[in-house]
């Protein structure tokens, strides 16, 4: 329980650092979402946002070669 709660502090104190309004701090789970949530802020929109038709096979070949 403590390390969550230590985790949680450290979340909310970065989360107030950056000065993030679009996600609510409920919704940042761990380091990635709180770079989602930066990305959001900033405009970067989600690829499959931009490129709905990218084949999901060819994002599964290169998502699959980040893991050793």
């Amino acid at each position: 329980m403590q390390v969550t709660w230590e985790c949680y502090e450290r979340l909310a104190g970065d989360y107030a650092r950056y000065g993030l309004t679009q996600t609510p701090l409920h919704r940042i789970y761990s380091e990635a979402s709180l770079g989602k949530a930066c990305l959001r802020e900033m405009g970067v929109r989600p690829r499959r946002e931009l490129q709905p038709d990218f084949p999901s096979e060819l994002i599964g070949i290169i998502l699959s070669s980040y893991y050793y």
